[in-house]
Parts: C-alpha cells; sequence; structure tokens
C-alpha cells in the first residue's frame, strides 16, 4: 500500500514531468505553422535538460507524396553531425595508443597517401590539424550520390576517380587557416580503416554508437528493408521529393550517418557527461575530452572556433566555451544540435528538406531552455 507520504512524492514528480514537457507543447502550433510556412516537409526535434531526455516529438511527414507522419523513430540523415562522432572514435583509438594527434596523418595510411597539390611541396597534415580543419585539404562537402546508382568505393574518392570530384589533396599549407574540408574526414576514414583493418561502420558500432545506447543508428550505404521503412525521404528545396528518395554517402566519417535526434541526444549526453564527471565509464577520458575542447592556435595567431569534430559557441567576454554545436547539410535533409558545456541542454533538429531554414526553431528552442 502507497502510503500518504509516498502519494504526495509520486504527484509532485507528475506534476513536475507534466509542467516541464508542457513548457515546449505550448510551443508546438509555432513549430508545426513554422514548418510549412517555410516549406519543410517534415521535422523531429530532441531536447535534454540536465542529462535527461525531457522532449522528442516529430512533425510533418516522412514524404510529401504519400504523407506519412514523422515520428520519434523516424530516421533522417545526419550529415555533418557525423564529423563529431568521428572526432570521439580518433580519440577512442588515442585512448588505446593507437593514434597520436599530432603525427601526421600520413603515418597511419597503408595503401594510399595524401598528397599535396603542388608537387614542390610536401605539406603533411596532422590527425588533429584535419579534425579542426586547419589541415590544408580540399573539398568543403560531397554531393553524394543517387540511391538508385552503386557508389564508388573509398579508394575512387580519395583518388577522384568520380566524375567532377577532385582528388583529395593538401592544397594549401597546413595551420594557416581554417577551411572546412569534408574531405580531410574522408582521409580521416581510410586512416581509420588501415590502423584497425576493420571497417568504419563497424568501429563505430563498437566504440560509439552501442555505447551511448543509438540502437537504431547506422553508417550505410546498403540500407534493409527495416531501414527504408524508418527513413525520411530527403525533399529538394521547393519541398517535392528526391527522384532516388535520397543520395548515399559513403563518406561516413564527413557525412554518413543516419539516426534520430533522440539517439543523437544520447550521444551528446555521453560527451556533457565525460566533460562533467569523473565516471570511469564515461565515454571519453578526462584527457581525451582535454583534446575535444581544444582549439587550434594558427600561425597568424587566430584561433578558430572549432575543436575535434565540434564547433564551439564562445563567450565574448570570457572567451571560453558555452556550448558545442554543428549544423548538417546533406542533399535533401539539413540539421543542427547543441550542447552546453555545462551540461544543462542539448537539442537537436532533423529535417528532410534541402538547406531548410530552422533558425526560428533553434531560438524558439534555447527561449524555452532559458525559462525552464
Amino acid at each position: 500500500m502507497i502510503n500518504k507520504s509516498s502519494f504526495t512524492l509520486i504527484l509532485l514528480l507528475l506534476l513536475s514531468f507534466t509542467t516541464r514537457a508542457q513548457l515546449l507543447v505550448d510551443d508546438e502550433e509555432f513549430i508545426a505553422e513554422y514548418i510549412i510556412e517555410n516549406n519543410i516537409p517534415g521535422l523531429s526535434i530532441a531536447i535534454v535538460e540536465n542529462s535527461e531526455l525531457v522532449y522528442s516529438k516529430g512533425f510533418g511527414v516522412k514524404n510529401s507524396s504519400t504523407q506519412e507522419k514523422v515520428t520519434n523513430e523516424t530516421l533522417f540523415q545526419a550529415a555533418s553531425l557525423s564529423k563529431s562522432l568521428t572526432g570521439a572514435l580518433i580519440l577512442k583509438n588515442v585512448e588505446k595508443q593507437k593514434i597520436n594527434l599530432d603525427t601526421p596523418v600520413n603515418r597511419y595510411l597503408t595503401n594510399w597517401k595524401l598528397e599535396s597539390k603542388s608537387k614542390g611541396n610536401k605539406f603533411e597534415p596532422t590527425v588533429f590539424q584535419l579534425l579542426t580543419h586547419t589541415g590544408g585539404t580540399n573539398i568543403h562537402g560531397f554531393r553524394g550520390y543517387k540511391s538508385t546508382k552503386t557508389p564508388p568505393d573509398l579508394l575512387s574518392i580519395l583518388n577522384g576517380e568520380v566524375f567532377l570530384e577532385p582528388k583529395i589533396v593538401v592544397k594549401k599549407k597546413p595551420n594557416t587557416e581554417f577551411d572546412y574540408s569534408g574531405g580531410g574526414y574522408v582521409v580521416l576514414q581510410k586512416a581509420l580503416i588501415d590502423i584497425n583493418n576493420k571497417g568504419f561502420n563497424e568501429q563505430m558500432n563498437e566504440e560509439i554508437l552501442q555505447p551511448c545506447g543509438m540502437v537504431s543508428s547506422f553508417y550505410s550505404v546498403n540500407l534493409n528493408e527495416s531501414q527504408l521503412s524508418q527513413i525520411a525521404i530527403g525533399h529538394k528545396k521547393n519541398a517535392t521529393p528526391l527522384e532516388s528518395d535520397y543520395f548515399l554517402y559513403p563518406q561516413y566519417a564527413a557525412g554518413g550517418l543516419w539516426s534520430t535526434p533522440s539517439e543523437i541526444a544520447k550521444f551528446l549526453i555521453a560527451i556533457q557527461n565525460s566533460i562533467n564527471s569523473d565516471n570511469t565509464e564515461n565515454l571519453l577520458s578526462k584527457q581525451s575530452i582535454k583534446r575535444l575542447l581544444e582549439r587550434p592556435t594558427l600561425e597568424t595567431g587566430k584561433r578558430p572556433t572549432y575543436g575535434l569534430g565540434f564547433g564551439f559557441k564562445i563567450d565574448s567576454t570570457t572567451n571560453e566555451i558555452i556550448s558545442l554545436r554543428h549544423s548538417g547539410a546533406n542533399v535533401g535533409y539539413s540539421c543542427f544540435m547543441e550542447a552546453s558545456r555545462d551540461g544543462k541542454y542539448a537539442y537537436i533538429i532533423m529535417s528532410n528538406r534541402d538547406f531548410a531554414k530552422l533558425s526560428g526553431i533553434r531560438q524558439r528552442i534555447l527561449d524555452h531552455l532559458k525559462n525552464n
């Protein structure tokens, strides 16, 4: 039998949860109207407060032709949010002493080497420089390949054997400027494969996805029937579905993750816990976190606001990191995530439209978190 004090405690807990969730429920009408006004077919959101997932909901449709609704289980392409998980995977290899962040990446490559565009130069960026986009490599991002065709293998991509895609090379002296490079992350993907003699997706499953409990997330260009039934179809800017439904990205390290906001929330919680607690079972060690939060210093003295797979929001007064964040854009998909350094909040937004405007929803969520 439940006594009076126990019943009161349960009631208070229920009221507390209802009130916290209701604050965002009041904003759902705004979000529903926003996606219509901004031509976004479907969208999914997850919010974390104090290392706990407190809200997740889908809005709109997975496919504007079929009108099938987005749910919490709907999978989206995470695009460049993938880079944050790649940074964590690299750090797991650092902890195992398989990688040194300050060693040139070519030391870890076997049957392919990163070359300089100019034959007269032999620039050799380090792992740290490639992770922080200061390695001087080319290719900002990749267009992907229609799902109706067989995608190229990794070596073909690295060698620039794909139509209209150049070979991945060092185009400028490392550590001279911040120049966002998905190409550099593909080089790191090859390095991880060579170091461990194991597929990138298998490594990511073992070291990041499974430990974080991301059971539905995956890296693959061969989606099975179950996965296909869960994905949101990519859409053009006019909100019409892509002819091929979605594009393939074998450049896994740069932009190949399929996931949900709720599952990415688990990864962000793991990062926040690693930053703010001393639990020996944290995803990353304290030494790894120190490097994760390290901003590069260029030859010019400038310090870009990007670390090992995460961008940083910086306090203009203290110059300290306020939050870790990343945006993402693959053909047909747009997304954004942010996690406060102190662990108080995190949120993830994923949508199935090319270059969707998400700023209004981001601000609405932040306003909710500030007022909660």
